[in-house]
């Protein structure tokens, strides 16, 4: 499975750090929608892999310090992220269930800034179109063998559409301890109160034709947005016993209180406490050639959902009561070893899957029901070094993704229960080649995806904007992926480019057939481009294009949505001061003021698929150091 480690700066000089997306945007493989409607978060795929999420981060696992972010039903967020504080992002593409178990198409592992070298204080604001703004501050301090770093940011917008307003704090401390130089031990508390996102909606064409910047109607009337509380508390363990043996660990506690209003009456209201726990060790062992890890997780999720009637706005009678909890404990073992220029890896997972849905909302009558699953997940891979730039690889996976409690209770007729859906299974294979040099990176990636039970989005007259799911048969993906990048003493260029050759093999539902159409959501052809340029010293400038092919917007192939080329431009100057460093900077997103959608919402009802994106927008923004 081919990664890719990138540290901040690798889309640019600077960022306005309003979604992940600038940090993903160059990676082949990767394509990334909605970073401008924080009530349905931003959607990420990896070959495919999490393209249909209704909201949050599907088909992907999420992993920042270590820590998971991905839920046991494999449902990720990332309101929690802090981006001013990332460092490194590694993105393995490809199935990664033999590692880290359902939802693992993908897997996406950020690490945040923890070392420095001394005491530091910083603070960054910055402002910019359709009211823009973030204050942010962080500093860190050295205490011996101990290190703490704090941070908070508030950052908000009144929205480019119209009833698109979001605001959010942010805040988290960590705290590093080294016992010794072989045991170290990292603390992490994190809280993040978003009041407001509202949701704007999806648009038909002709209603982007009239106003582009308007939002439906309807979740006006029913105030459609989110309100979101979240903590988290969790601790990691380092623990290298002897020479070639190292001993990882973690444990955290994540609660998470959610309050939704979706654009209709009916359970249109929406409360949602979840309790999230988890802890996981792993032994890493290294004896000879071999690269040995030992380990398991034990992952726990409590949903305590409730949906009540939306009376524009207002909260009204009580429709649903039931409390769902999915358990996971995975156990794995992997192998690295190499053998001359040759080199292998193998790796096995087995996941228990406990599910239980207890209704509480007996009105109806009793819809309790519990559901266990058993997963195994495997991979083989081989490479060999043809020379000390050039390497050759295979490799051969599977993965698999489990409905998600919100799936799988939000069933149309409304009842209580779990509804009727299968774990989509995946097997994949994929050869590839890399060159390196000092100065010039190529690789080539082609892979074969061929996925059982899809668990495709639609949508009913009855509940518009409520997403539900079904198994889609069979569907075959083949894919081509081709990164490059050069850097010379002042200047840096990144190209990608990514042939996504998705098709359903086998679906039939509602006695329409499927098979031999394209899956949605997925654009065939996305590449970027990135230049970086430091010729003046003090000046760096940066210049992001990303260029995106048409897609098609249903499962029938019957509304195909245009592709974009959406350019930007990124300027910092350094100014060195004796105790202080000042760094102004200055972007335009959409340079080029391009008309296309940010978001387009797969199998919508009454072909609202649409939700415009921002045409050409500024910031400005100033970052203070102290030495």
């Amino acid at each position: 499975m081919p990664i890719i480690q990138m540290d901040s700066s690798l889309n640019g000089v600077d960022k306005q750090n309003l979604s992940i997306k600038e940090y993903l945007q160059a990676v082949p493989g990767v394509y990334v929608q909605n970073a401008y409607n924080f009530t349905q978060d931003t959607r990420i795929s990896i070959r495919g892999f999490g393209a249909t999420a209704a909201f949050g981060i599907r088909g992907i696992k999420l992993l920042v310090d270590g820590i998971p972010e991905t839920t046991p039903d494999g449902t990720g967020q990332l309101d929690n992220l802090n981006l001013d504080l990332i460092n490194r992002i590694q993105i393995i593409r490809g199935s990664a269930s033999s590692l880290f178990g359902n939802a693992s198409g993908g897997a996406i592992l950020i690490q945040s800034k923890f070392d420095f070298e001394k005491d530091f204080f910083e603070s960054s604001s910055s402002v910019g179109s359709y009211g823009f703004y973030s204050q942010a501050f962080s500093g860190g301090v050295k205490l011996d063998s101990t290190t703490i770093t704090g941070h908070v940011r508030l950052f908000g917008s009144e929205g480019f559409r119209d009833h698109s307003k979001f605001k959010q704090i942010n805040t988290r401390i960590a705290t590093r301890h080294n016992f010794s130089d072989r045991l170290k031990a990292t603390l992490l508390l994190e809280y993040v109160n978003s009041p407001e996102a509202q949701d704007a909606g999806g648009l038909t064409l002709e209603d982007t034709g009239q106003d582009f910047r308007g939002a439906r109607d309807r979740n006006i009337l029913f105030d459609a947005g989110e309100e979101i509380t979240q903590w988290k508390a969790g601790t990691s363990l380092e623990w290298q016993w002897s020479g070639n043996k190292t001993l990882n660990s973690y444990v955290f506690i994540n609660q998470r209180a959610f309050e939704g209003r979706l654009p209709f009456e009916n359970s249109g209201a929406i409360n949602l406490n979840r309790n999230y726990v988890g802890i996981g060790n792993s032994l890493d062992i290294n004896h000879n050639t071999h690269d040995i890890k030992l380990g398991y997780d034990l992952l726990s999720q409590t949903d305590d959902r409730q949906r009540f009637d939306n009376v524009e706005g207002n909260t009204g009678s009580q429709r649903f009561d039931q409390k769902e909890s999915f358990v996971n404990l995975g156990w794995y073992l992997l192998d690295y070893f190499s053998y001359g220029r040759w080199y292998f890896s193998a790796g096995i997972r087995q996941d228990f899957n406990w599910l239980s849905a207890q209704d509480r909302f007996l009105v109806d009558g009793d819809d309790s029901g519990n559901i266990d699953l058993v997963n195994w997940s495997y991979h083989a891979g081989v490479g060999r070094m043809l020379s000390s730039s050039i390497e050759v690889f295979a490799n051969h996976a599977t993965n698999f993704e489990t409905p998600t409690l919100n799936q799988l209770s939000n069933r149309p007729d409304n009842s209580g229960g779990f509804e009727d859906l299968e774990a989509a299974t995946a097997s994949s294979f994929e050869l590839g080649f890399k060159w390196k040099s000092h100065d010039l990176n190529l690789e080539l990636v082609g892979f074969i995806i061929d996925t059982e039970n899809e668990l495709v989005p639609y949508e009913l007259a009855g509940f518009p904007e409520r997403t539900f799911f079904r198994n889609a048969g069979n569907t075959n993906r083949q894919g081509l992926e081709f990164a490059a990048s050069y850097s010379s003493p002042n200047w840096k260029v990144f190209s990608s480019y990514t042939f996504s050759d998705f098709e359903y093999d086998e679906y039939v539902a509602n006695e329409e057939d499927f098979t031999g159409l394209n899956l949605p959501g997925i654009p065939k052809h996305h590449a970027s481009l990135t230049f970086i340029s430091t010729l003046v010293r003090q000046l760096e400038i940066s210049v992001p294009i990303d260029f995106v092919g048409n897609l098609w917007a249903d499962d029938q192939n019957e509304t195909e949505i245009n592709g974009y080329a959406e350019m930007g431009l990124n300027l910092r100057y350094i100014v060195e001061l004796p105790k202080l460093t000042i760094k102004p900077s200055f972007g335009i997103r959409n340079l080029t003021d391009q008309e296309y959608f940010d978001n387009i919402r797969i199998n919508a009802f009454g072909s609202r698929y649409y939700e415009p994106a921002p045409g050409r927008k500024y910031y400005a923004g100033v970052l203070i150091s102290l030495k």
